[in-house]
């Protein structure tokens, strides 16, 4: 029986846990990480919702991920939201996110109008890269609704599998993809990281949508988001296989 894979996901809120709870039904192990695991109430609530986990400081959590591990950005966006900011929280990854895949699921927006804080032409996890330069940053997660990652076999939309766009270094793009299918998405690879800044463009305009200033028939009343930017492929016949 193969080794069930590692995730460690910084951050118990609503993000992490429910990407944590799809992993932990998939077969992978996952640990939350946190500043302060003895007096994080999100933490604790995290544990007694899926036993399966466990939690502990971020550093630890991120050295217990492994080699072949992966550790995932659930927290808030401004915690990426400056280079400061992320050259902070680069830090308390500690020495073993060398050598790691880091899964960036923030968006760095503005929490008045929901506009992206980078300026034209960068994003979050670029800059991140540049403050883990042994690490390869990914982007993922972020263009795509919380309830969503909670059905992503599309119940809440199509019902068809739903996709998902990320960016990062090629040679760790399957690992990548393999947490993302894991998660229960179709993992679509778009490149390198330079394109993060495209998805974080289009998590704005998702949120923007969302909360009904594009046209009030984006939204639903109940503050759901009926609709998902899925990736549509002509299917190949076997001839051109």
């Amino acid at each position: 029986m193969a080794t069930p894979r590692r995730c460690a996901i910084i951050g118990a809120g609503r993000i992490g846990t429910i990407l944590g709870a799809r992993l932990l039904s998939a077969g992978w192990e996952v640990r939350y990480g946190s500043r302060d695991p003895a007096h994080s109430r999100s933490l604790k609530h995290a544990l007694k919702a899926q036993p399966g986990a466990s939690g502990s400081r971020i550093d630890d959590a991120v050295e217990w991920a492994g080699r072949g591990g992966a550790v995932l950005l659930a927290v808030p966006g401004s915690a990426l939201a400056s280079e400061a900011a992320c050259a902070a929280l680069a830090r308390s990854l500690g020495p073993f996110a060398a050598g790691k895949v880091v899964v960036d699921a923030t968006n760095p927006l503005d929490s008045e109008l929901n506009e992206l804080v980078w300026e034209r032409g960068r994003s979050s996890a670029e800059v991140l890269q540049e403050a883990l330069p042994e690490s390869f940053v990914f982007k993922a997660f972020n263009s795509v609704g919380v309830e969503h990652m909670a059905a992503p076999d599309a119940k809440l939309v199509t019902g068809q599998r739903l996709t998902l766009m990320y960016a990062g270094a090629e040679e760790r793009a399957r690992d990548v993809g393999e947490l993302i299918a894991a998660v229960g998405f179709e993992p679509q690879y778009v490149g390198h990281i330079r394109y993060a800044r495209n998805l974080e463009a289009l998590a704005e305009l998702y949120i923007h949508l969302g909360a009904g200033r594009g046209g009030a028939h984006w939204a639903a009343p109940d503050g759901t988001r009926p609709f998902h930017f899925q990736v549509l492929r002509r299917q190949r016949a076997a001839s051109e296989e």
